[in-house]
């Protein structure tokens, strides 16, 4: 995740169902800040039509569709998830 996130959860309560981005510490970090790599989870509840449509995309359209929907609201966010990181994607579950 993007270092501007400071460690900070970010959630989203969208029509079919809340969106979280929750930061987790990287503990093997050998305490050089600027080496650091930052780590989230994301809890994404949503229609199984919904899943079934995200499932289908690939990596890249699935970031960008996660940076669209984080950046929803009464505040403007930027990108919390940078595209370079849609090649370390796991494949979704079926």
């Amino acid at each position: 995740i993007e270092k501007s996130m400071n460690y900070t959860a970010h959630q989203r309560f969208m029509p079919n169902g809340p969106i979280a981005l929750l930061p987790i510490w990287n503990e093997d970090s050998d305490g050089d800040e600027e080496e650091t790599k930052l780590y989230a989870n994301i809890v994404w509840s949503t229609t199984p039509s919904e899943a079934e449509k995200f499932q289908n995309m690939s990596n890249e359209e699935f970031v960008t569709a996660l940076n669209n929907e984080l950046q929803k609201g009464p505040t403007n966010n930027p990108p919390l998830i940078p595209p370079s990181i849609a090649s370390s994607l796991p494949t979704p579950l079926a």
